[in-house]
């Protein structure tokens, strides 16, 4: 089993791509921060200026968003450059035949890792709205971020979609 197909993965790049952020704020408009653990990280408390705090976790929250959401694109584009799995029949009927029509059964043999990394990006899509709500990251972020939250979600699900209705085809066919 690679590191990347676990679902703590996501989650570890998040911490990872927040710290990052603010270094790389921090050094971009000259803030000095004291790094005091993973709690600090979050909510910058030790920051005496505000403006520098809503700063250093704008551009932050901006880095991290990009980090995790770059992951997402290049994992997307390695499926869909290579020939996805193929769905098996059983699955594919269980997916035809249930009443609720479990997608994400059908998305996780289908997609992998890139199904965890979605779900990162909703994470790290209300951590930024939390941000937002409390003052901490300006309103142009959030809407850039829910922006394309929505539009990597949109993407992922059509071409689930798309990836369904082949398989229905090779069915229907006799080819899977």
């Amino acid at each position: 089993m690679k590191v990347t197909n676990l679902p703590i993965t996501p989650i570890v790049a998040i911490i990872i791509s927040k710290l990052l952020g603010i270094i790389f704020a921090s050094l971009v408009f000259g803030i000095s921060f004291e790094f005091n653990g993973i709690l600090s990280l979050f909510g910058l408390g030790n920051l005496d200026n505000q403006t520098d705090m809503i700063l250093l976790s704008s551009y932050s929250d901006l880095f991290m968003f990009t980090f995790i959401s770059l992951i997402l694109v290049i994992s997307l584009m390695m499926h869909s450059k290579n020939e996805k799995k193929q769905i098996s029949k059983e699955d594919l009927d269980k997916y035809l035949t249930s009443n609720q029509k479990n997608i994400t059964l059908v998305a996780n043999k289908l997609y992998g890792s890139a199904l965890h990394w979605l779900i990162s990006i909703w994470l790290t899509n209300l951590y930024v709205l939390f941000n937002t709500l409390t003052g901490k990251t300006y309103l142009w972020i959030y809407l850039l971020v829910l922006m394309l939250t929505v539009s990597l979600t949109l993407y992922f699900y059509y071409d689930l979609k798309r990836e369904i209705h082949l398989a229905k085809t090779k069915v229907f066919n006799n080819d899977l």
